[in-house]
């Protein structure tokens, strides 16, 4: 050291290295920190408005729907319940201004669904819908960006999970793969509070859900032996194990072949006969099989591109929605030929029916008629007097007449939706 300077004078107090050194030290964590903050942050952070992001004012039935969600009962509340997922930042955007940045993905928009205990809820809709993370948002996988989400009558979620009264099946197989299936079975019994040793109830209820999802025949394979079918049964029968009082299922019977799906069904349909027996669940179940939604909703949703563009009973999703029935009709082998132009003819020359040929073959036809009004049930009733005074002369053996298929509905509804965003695409980029 030149001069009187030592090291011991560098590092004193007098000195004042210790300062530069805290600052670089304080400067370096905040930066890290801010890195952090950045990018990995999570993405359940709060962003957007705490408000409803579509009107449902001029929806009478979601209006409907928005008040069982807001009535106290100990069932599933989802009120107002939005959630917001930032848009990415590209690198191309950061380098070329020109570029328009994404904007932020609005994955639900401000739905709101009430279900009372002993009824099942089926949520439709296609892929991307936002179906799986509002049911995340339910089961506090994910936080949401505004409303309210209230389960069994509890003020907060977490209270009902503490008193393990929710059954989850999640859209994934969420078991252990090097686990027998009778082992998991076991250990969701015992996390549960059942004694399947010495209370005869117990074993009695866990045997039933055994042997109603078809898994008796299984409980000694390892899990990742399973099928995919015989996997999503094994992660509803842990759903159900200890008669949870809110039932969450997410396409629980996706990959199940359609045999075992009917015995599915019977687990989950609400009926009188179970009612006298157990107190059933609150269940909200998502699902893209309209099939499904038929045979097991007491009502239902549907979603599209976050939104819940309807709701309520099939009878009356058929009333709003059905535009066209449709008569399926099979020839007698002594008929003339060109029958099926003789029977399309005759309903044109009825009043206020608008017949299109669908198909003509092999003696059979199918002919759309379109509704105009929300009379379905009336146009059909007409239609059946007019075939069966008529049937003998247009040289008809058998027939069908039969409204929209909530399929059809369902694809109707896709397609409006889909309309709609292309126009929302053209108006932006012509702007």
């Amino acid at each position: 050291m030149p001069g009187d300077v030592t090291w011991s004078y560098v590092w004193s107090w007098n000195a004042g290295v210790w300062f530069g050194i805290l600052m670089l030290f304080v400067m370096g964590s905040f930066f890290w920190a801010v890195v952090y903050w950045m990018t990995v942050r999570k993405e359940t952070h709060q962003h957007g408005s705490l408000s409803p992001d579509v009107d449902i004012t001029n929806d009478s039935d979601l209006v409907e729907e928005r008040k069982r969600a807001f009535h106290q009962h100990d069932g599933i509340h989802i009120m107002d319940v939005v959630k917001h997922f930032p848009a990415k930042a590209s690198s191309q955007i950061l380098l070329n201004r020109s570029i328009k940045p994404t904007k932020d993905k609005l994955a639900v928009k401000g739905i709101s669904i009430g279900v009372a205990p002993g009824e099942l809820y089926a949520l439709l809709g296609p892929n991307g819908a936002g179906k799986t993370t509002l049911e995340s948002c339910i089961m506090q996988d994910i936080s949401t960006d505004g409303g309210t989400i209230s389960l069994g009558g509890r003020d907060t979620v977490s209270d009902v999970f503490k008193d393990a009264d929710v059954g989850y099946c999640p859209q994934y197989d969420s078991i252990f793969k090097e686990l027998r299936v009778g082992d998991h079975i076991k250990f969701v019994a015992e996390a549960r509070g059942l004694d399947t040793k010495s209370n005869v109830r117990h074993r009695l209820h866990v045997d039933t859900i055994i042997r109603k999802l078809g898994l008796d025949s299984h409980l000694l394979k390892m899990a990742k032996a399973l099928s995919g079918g015989y996997k999503r049964k094994l992660c509803l029968a842990m759903a159900l194990i200890g008669h949870p009082s809110i039932l969450i299922a997410d396409e629980p019977s996706t990959g199940v072949d359609p045999v075992s799906r009917r015995s599915l069904w019977t687990v989950l349909k609400p009926s009188d006969e179970k009612r006298k027996l157990i107190d059933m669940p609150a269940t909200l179940l998502s699902t893209h099989y309209m099939e499904e939604g038929d045979n097991l909703a007491t009502r239902i949703g549907i979603q599209i591109d976050g939104q819940l563009v309807t709701s309520g009973s099939l009878t009356r999703l058929k009333e709003k929605y059905c535009q066209a029935n449709f008569l399926e009709a099979t020839f007698t082998q002594d008929a003339p030929d060109g029958a099926d132009e003789a029977l399309f003819c005759f309903l044109k020359q009825q009043e206020e029916l608008e017949p299109q040929m669908r198909e003509s073959l092999m003696g059979r036809v199918k002919i759309q008629i379109p509704v105009h009004s929300d009379k379905s049930v009336v146009q059909l009733a007409t239609l059946f007097d007019l075939i069966e005074t008529n049937k003998a002369d247009l040289h008809i053996e058998f027939y069908n007449l039969c409204s929209q298929s909530l399929e059809q509905i369902f694809i109707d509804l896709c397609k409006l939706q889909e309309e709609e965003k292309m126009r929302a695409v053209v108006d932006e980029a012509t702007s």
